[in-house]
């Protein structure tokens, strides 16, 4: 359990940051488009992977759609992973982050988080991909500040 002097603290630093280097936060709407851009790029890609392993066919178990499903979504899942640490070891950022000019900031740096904390941001963005519930707390957040950007100190603003 967090202490609300930590999230007052949190709160401040983010207030003084937007007003002091004069950054704007990030619209709910862009990140939503952001994660949506984002999916359905790693979905073409997923489709084109599928077609293009011929085996996959002469797998007896995947007949059972219960498993062709879990399959497809453990599949999308892993390939979303190695799509975010390929394009945050390159660019820091996704290509839908870098088309909606959105940037990750740490909120005490008030720059770029370093690689290991881009990491454990997407390694807990995952675990938020598998437990759905975890989404609306964004809803009841004034900065709309997702669990894993709590949990990492960062905050999405706009570049």
């Amino acid at each position: 359990m967090r202490s609300p002097n930590l999230e007052k603290e949190e709160t401040e630093i983010i207030e003084t940051l937007l007003m002091r280097e004069k950054m704007r936060l990030c619209p709910l709407y862009w990140r939503i488009l952001a994660f949506l851009t984002d999916s359905l790029l790693v979905a073409f890609l997923l489709s084109d992977l599928l077609d293009a392993c011929d085996f996959l066919h002469s797998l007896y178990w995947l007949a059972n759609p219960i498993y062709h499903s879990v399959f497809v979504i453990v599949s999308f899942i892993i390939l979303y992973g190695v799509y975010e640490i390929f394009f945050v070891c390159l660019c820091k950022m996704s290509l839908a982050k870098l088309v909606f000019r959105i940037k990750i900031i740490d909120i005490y740096l008030a720059d770029c988080p370093s690689r290991a904390i881009l990491l454990k941001r997407l390694g807990l963005k995952i675990v938020v991909f598998l437990c759905p519930f975890l989404w609306f707390v964004v809803f009841k957040n004034p900065y709309h500040r997702a669990w894993h950007e709590k949990k990492s100190k960062s905050l999405l603003v706009l570049f």
